[in-house]
């Protein structure tokens, strides 16, 4: 994704998923390309995977094509979420 100007920008359809049922699988794993194959598309602008103990993985990729700094801030706005790490 192609990021040209500063403000809100919704990942929503640009995020790619991994339910991870039994909360398993290790940032590692993913690093080593294991599991990159069993991402998702997601295909609405509001990710919605209802109450579920499942971890899900996600990513994202946003590319500055400027030579200006770009400062952006990750908003979940979802308050019910137990945990969240951002690697």
């Amino acid at each position: 994704m192609v990021v040209e100007t500063e403000g809100y920008l919704s990942l929503g359809k640009s995020v790619r998923y991994l339910e991870d049922p039994s909360g398993e699988i290790s940032l590692e794993d993913l690093n080593n390309l294991r599991f990159s194959s069993r991402f998702e598309e997601h295909l609405s602008e509001i990710p919605n995977f209802g109450f579920t103990s499942s971890v899900y993985w996600f990513e994202f990729f946003l590319e500055n094509p400027g030579s200006r700094r770009i400062d952006r801030f990750l908003e979940l706005a979802y308050p019910l979420l137990d945990d969240v790490t951002v690697s």
